[in-house]
């Protein structure tokens, strides 16, 4: 369910519509990053989205992607050099340009622009006015081009010191560049925009493509002949330095984001979306065909080789992937689970699990340092877990699914909830009392450990029942969404029956998680970085400062002080003081984050997108990121429209497209919720200008 589309500057609907997602929806040492703040658990090296790498030889490359990170190895991959944040930088890094293994350029995201001189070990950042960069050339050590949205082009002849804006004549995004001279070169970007300059960017002159698609990579081999490519597969091909162009058979329909040269003769081209393709051409360019899929789930965004058989490729949740015989065959280096995971459970600071898309459960016996992956006996998308102790456990999901295990999980079995609507959450007091709760108002019960479940109410058909908690058999408390209005129920007798605990006049947006200390110390937390707060477990409740304006997914306090909040982009939040003041941390992702859970004030995970899993063994850490910018006003006239197709089935569909009309121009966030209200992605989709966009591409995973 796609249930609003946000404006940054001001445009915002707040209609609802479904989008039906119809998914059944190791051993590489690395080096480990200092146990600091937040590292990696799922995936290795790491997991945030790698956009960039470039190649040595065989054994050495560079990568660059998301939170600033730059990963490094010397040795093929078998151990890598993870840097998050480089130059104190959290902007995602986009393109990289190698002057020499010492002097490297990155650049990216609001205006961050990163170059070493000492091969990566210290990074330093400079900023150009928070423009967005997606790509980067140095010709030289003192002559640089970036390239970015708007029609931005700068242009530095001192090494980076300073940077000229030059005028490129286009104000649409700028997806690529490429110069063979300090004088000679190219753009190109979006709606099949091509400009070339002779004099250094002093002048750019427009050339006629000959296609409207949006357009990710060009290259030029001499100043005659040269290649765009882009959406739909379309190659285009020019030998007269860009008056002409043909159309060339790609072989393929998905977006081509890359392509490469490796000798005059090969060339090598990357494609698709959650399944990448390899396209390649042994006659300079001028024809090409197509291999077999080389990643079945991620979208590689960047592939490069050192030489014509040694290649490597880089691409969402962290995938890395090398070839030594041109492209026949290709190695995973990245290893661990890629599946949403939606909740977790650590009843001992060595056993843990993580439930999520798909029914994957991963369980650790060491405290996260390996994961193993538990035979579900299901595809249900899994929402809830709960474990009392390191062999009693429960898991809930789609279609009221309800495991249950005596054995560490080593065998999980069925056990009938009564319902088929979805489950969200599941909790226990002891090991023969528990509740679990969903979609529709339904909440179940058991008193014999999960063997039999008997419903105990039915809270509206309309409400989505998100986050539930016992502080014994008899007082419980339940978070819900109904309708994008938030409400909190409480029993008394068990669950038998619930009161509404928000009154008319303490309105509040959806609600996602609840957490409850002995002390009656209770936080419940939701849309907006909403957080509310009750020191009689929920009788009484008073609205707490709040810095997030992203939804807040997770909450969980070690004590009556100190607690933690997870939220979209990767966000974690922390207090000391009940919730008075909240700092923003780093947690070295920018992936959405489900949950979070700590054992003590030190140790504790975080779960979320892309099979993400971080720890953190020194309660987060304690340098606070910048504050996010404030919320965007509303302005009803802009409208979004019907996703297409619908319903929308990923095994058969890469993407999906969205329709909406703007009233100005604008930055557009795009929300997706499942079917159980669960807030599952926010994408930033860029900036739009005003009027009617025919559609929005969405990556789900």
């Amino acid at each position: 369910m796609i249930r609003s589309l946000h404006g940054k500057n001001g445009h915002t609907t707040r209609r609802r519509y479904y989008l039906f997602v119809l998914l059944i929806v190791c051993l590489t040492p690395f080096i480990s990053p200092a146990q600091q703040g937040w590292f990696w658990q799922n995936r290795m090296p790491q997991g945030n989205h790698l956009y960039a790498i470039y190649p040595f030889d065989r054994f050495k490359a560079v990568a660059v992607g998301a939170t600033g990170s730059i990963l490094s190895t010397t040795d093929r991959g078998a151990n890598w050099s993870v840097l998050p944040y480089a130059g104190e930088s959290q902007a995602t890094l986009r393109a990289i340009s190698v002057i020499s293994p010492s002097i490297i350029w990155a650049a990216g995201d609001s205006g961050a622009i990163l170059n070493t001189t000492d091969g990566g070990v210290k990074w330093t950042r400079r900023n150009l006015n928070k423009k967005a960069f997606n790509a980067i050339q140095f010709v030289s050590a003192s002559t640089g081009f970036l390239a970015g949205d708007n029609g931005t082009i700068f242009r530095t002849t001192n090494g980076g010191t300073s940077w000229s804006e030059l005028f490129s004549n286009t104000t649409k995004k700028l997806r690529a560049l490429h110069f063979i001279s300090p004088t000679t070169g190219w753009v190109a970007g979006d709606s099949g925009v091509v400009r070339s300059t002779v004099d250094g960017g002093v002048t750019w002159n427009g050339l006629p493509s000959g296609t409207g698609k949006n357009l990710y990579t060009v290259y030029f081999s001499s100043d005659m002949t040269g290649w765009v490519a882009g959406d739909n597969g379309t190659i285009r091909v020019t030998t007269d330095g860009g008056a002409n162009w043909s159309q060339l058979a790609s072989r393929t329909p998905d977006r081509i984001w890359k392509l490469k040269f490796a000798s005059p003769t090969r060339a090598y081209g990357i494609a698709g979306f959650g399944s990448a393709t390899l396209i390649q051409s042994t006659d300079g360019g001028f024809s090409w065909t197509r291999s077999t899929k080389i990643d079945s789930v991620n979208t590689l965004y960047d592939m490069s080789f050192s030489d014509s058989t040694n290649g490597w490729a880089v691409g969402s949740s962290g995938e890395i992937k090398v070839t030594g015989n041109g492209g026949a065959t290709w190695t995973s280096l990245s290893r661990g689970s890629v599946e949403e995971l939606f909740a977790s459970s650590f009843p001992t600071a060595n056993d843990g699990w993580c439930v999520g898309q798909a029914g994957v459960i991963l369980k650790t016996s060491n405290g996260g340092a390996s994961w193993t992956t538990q035979n579900s006996g299901t595809a249900n998308f899994l929402y809830g877990v709960r474990f009392n102790d390191a062999t009693n456990g429960w898991v809930v999901g789609d279609a009221g699914t309800i495991l249950q295990t005596n054995d560490g999980g080593t065998t999980w079995n069925s056990r009938s909830s009564g319902t088929l609507l979805p489950l969200a959450a599941v909790t226990f007091v002891d090991n023969s009392y528990g509740w679990a709760t969903g979609s529709g108002g339904i909440v179940v019960k058991t008193t014999d450990g999960g063997f039999s479940w008997t419903p105990t109410n039915m809270l509206g058909n309309y409400v989505s029942l998100i986050s539930i908690a016992f502080v014994n058999r008899d007082t419980g408390l339940i978070t819900a969404d109904s309708i994008g209005v938030g409400k909190i129920f409480k029993s008394t007798d068990g669950g038998t029956t619930w009161s509404s605990q928000l009154t008319p006049d303490q309105l509040s947006p959806g609600l996602h998680a609840v957490f409850v200390r002995p002390s009656g110390n209770t936080w419940v937390v939701g849309q907006s970085g909403i957080i509310w707060k009750s020191t009689d477990f929920g009788d009484t409740w008073f609205r707490q400062g709040s810095p997030l304006r992203s939804s807040a997914n997770s909450v969980y306090f070690s004590s009556d002080t100190i607690g933690w909040i997870a939220s979209a982009n990767g966000t974690i939040l922390k207090t000391t003081n009940g919730g008075e003041d909240w700092l923003f941390l780093r947690s070295g992702t920018s992936n959405f984050l489900h949950a979070i859970q700590f054992i003590d004030d030190s140790t504790g995970w975080a779960v979320g997108s892309s099979g993400t899993i971080i720890k953190t063994v020194d309660g987060g850490g304690s340098t606070p990121t910048p504050e996010p910018p404030k919320p965007p006003s509303v302005n009803k006239d802009s409208k979004v429209g019907q996703n297409i197709p619908n319903p929308f089935v990923p095994s058969r569909n890469s993407d999906t497209f969205i329709p909406f009309r703007l009233e100005g121009r604008s930055d557009v966030v795009i929300k997706i919720y499942n079917s159980i209200g669960m807030l599952v992605r926010q994408i930033d989709a860029g900036v739009f200008d005003r009027g009617i966009h025919d559609w929005t591409m969405i990556l789900l995973r």
